[in-house]
């Protein structure tokens, strides 16, 4: 049963006609600027917010820390573990014996490994491997993550970091995004006072994260040593 009309306004029921003297409903002008999804706007402040920042101040509260790597690393890898596993993919967690501690911000670093394996997981078809390895040096620490299955061609690796880019054709999951993921990546690693590299060939698709084992940090002395 049609619903009865608010008061004052024409109401045709199953009529594709206007009733008699209403309106032409007209469809709304196109918005010049669109609004952003959500995650899109977000992920866009994040990045203005980390534009300029130093270290001392690039997560709040958040004062640089010793990490122990060796007992960080297995809790952050944990859940794209179970998220690969139930992709079907293979996960490789890497750690050698004794790997050093390094003096960072263990909340920035977490955004960014967080973002290169959720990426991984996206890209990376069912079968084959992702993978996170880390490799301590007298003076930085390596931190690749890998995933095989998907090459990207040398013409786009050139712009992975740019804001809004996205690889064409290369989700095999077809869950899309935003496009500002590796540009946040870019930031949060400056932040860090380290460098992101990315080389894809044969297959093979790899993001090695170089870090000083201890961050430069503005205003204040050496770092104490982290106990034993």
């Amino acid at each position: 049963m049609a619903q009865p009309a608010p008061s004052g306004i024409p109401f045709a029921a199953n009529s594709g006609d206007p009733a008699p003297g209403a309106r032409p409903v007209l469809p709304p002008r196109p918005l010049s600027n669109p609004p952003l999804p959500d995650t899109q706007h977000l992920e866009l402040q994040q990045l203005e917010m980390l534009k300029g920042l130093r270290p001392a101040n690039a997560n709040g509260s958040q004062q640089p820390c010793w990490l122990e790597l060796q007992e960080w690393l297995p809790q952050i890898a944990e859940p794209f573990a179970q998220e690969a596993h139930s992709r079907h993919q293979r996960f490789s967690l890497g750690i050698p014996p004794g790997l050093s501690a390094i003096f960072t911000l263990p909340g920035v670093l977490k955004s960014v490994l967080a973002e290169l394996l959720k990426n991984a997981c996206k890209f990376t078809p069912a079968g084959h491997l992702i993978s996170l390895q880390a490799t301590c040096h007298s003076d930085h620490l390596d931190i690749q993550v890998l995933n095989t299955g998907v090459t990207i061609p040398l013409e786009e690796q050139k712009r992975v970091f740019e804001k809004f880019y996205r690889v064409p054709s290369a989700d095999p999951w077809r869950q899309g995004g935003t496009g500002l993921g590796l540009a946040l990546v870019r930031q949060r690693v400056s932040l860090l006072q380290g460098s992101i590299h990315l080389n894809s060939e044969a297959n093979h698709t790899c993001f090695t994260l170089r870090l000083p084992r201890v961050l430069p940090v503005f205003g204040q002395g050496k770092p104490a040593q982290p106990r034993v």
